[in-house]
């Protein structure tokens, strides 16, 4: 009989697929993986063969929807439990979820607020790190054991070209957005001769605002407006195609971390010692040593000095040649396995 595991992970896009690290830890060690989110984060998972299933919540669930959810993960007679969002909903969830073994995770939220209020420098230690201490103490495995995120996308269906670099100039805060991404597109369309594919919701101004710009090109390749075209299953079988990936502090950054996508990450009033910084090979990240920073715990308020330099100040050329550079380095380390 196969061992059974619930993951507790509500939201949000970034964070969600970052707990594709704990599905590949339990997969790994024979486990049925059951995990419950909000919608629409359970397409994360769509073609997922390590999960069983998701149990995707309304947002906020009514209380029906909630007894129901509550009384199906009882007929699982799960083994563990792991709330690795700790909410005051995720707690009650664990708490009567029947689970043999029930545990919750350590958000690290006393350093993070040091970091905010003094300033005080913090070690990195990555979001998928903290979602796995507790599997690897219900598990009594060693601290070395760690998988980072992965993300098994469908097939794609969508017409697009062979080479292109997939630009995500949105985040859930406008404070967390990069204000060159104009330059940026059509610096890649110019000089890299790369398709840029942008994406995002319709409801942000920053994609709009980006293909505006980026339409100012000279010349070079094609641009493709896919805001608002997309649902989430279908944005990671699109970034899974792509050469590289450009994005703010954000979750399409974290879907393409996960899918093995080179992938420019720009952190402002954010810092990556948060824990959310890319953390796969293909992975950069650009930003400034300001003492400002970080202002806020998800850099959602306002710059106190009313300029933004944590993000203004960084310019285009400078993420374009960390964009260069990196696909330059993987296309010579192809070439040298080649030979």
């Amino acid at each position: 009989m196969s061992h059974k595991a619930l993951l507790l992970r509500l939201s949000a896009m970034g964070d969600v697929t970052i707990a594709a690290a704990a599905v590949e830890m339990l997969h790994r060690h024979g486990f049925e993986v059951y995990l419950v989110t909000y919608k629409p984060f359970e397409q994360l998972f769509a073609c997922d063969s390590r999960v069983k299933s998701v149990y995707a919540l309304n947002r906020p669930p009514s209380r029906s929807e909630i007894l129901s959810l509550v009384n199906e993960l009882r007929t699982l007679k799960l083994d563990l439990a792991f709330d690795i969002h700790r909410k005051p909903l995720t707690a009650l969830l664990l708490k009567l979820s029947g689970a043999h073994r029930k545990y919750s995770y350590s958000k690290r939220t006393l350093e993070r607020r040091m970091a905010v209020w003094f300033h005080k420098k913090i070690e990195f230690v990555p979001v998928a790190e903290l979602y796995q201490r507790p599997i690897r103490k219900a598990l009594g495995l060693g601290d070395d054991e760690f998988y980072r995120p992965r993300l098994l996308p469908c097939d794609r269906n969508l017409q697009l070209p062979e080479n292109y670099v997939v630009i995500a100039p949105g985040a859930a805060y406008e404070t967390r957005v990069w204000p060159h991404f104009g330059e940026l597109c059509r610096m890649i369309r110019e000089k890299m001769g790369f398709t840029v594919v942008v994406v995002g919701t319709e409801a942000e101004l920053a994609p709009r605002k980006t293909i505006s710009e980026c339409m100012m090109a000279r010349s070079g390749a094609s641009l493709i407006d896919m805001t608002g075209r997309t649902d989430v299953k279908g944005l990671v079988s699109l970034i899974s195609g792509a050469a590289g990936f450009v994005g703010n502090d954000s979750g399409p950054m974290h879907i393409a971390d996960a899918l093995g996508v080179p992938t420019v990450a720009i952190f402002g009033p954010t810092i990556p010692e948060f824990g959310f910084k890319p953390i796969g090979e293909r992975s950069r990240t650009v930003e400034l040593d300001l003492k400002c920073r970080p202002c806020s715990l998800h850099g959602e308020k306002p710059c106190r000095f009313h300029d933004k330099h944590c993000l203004y100040d960084i310019d285009a050329e400078r993420v374009f040649d960390t964009l260069e550079n990196l696909l330059e380095n993987l296309m010579d380390q192809h070439s040298k396995r080649r030979s």
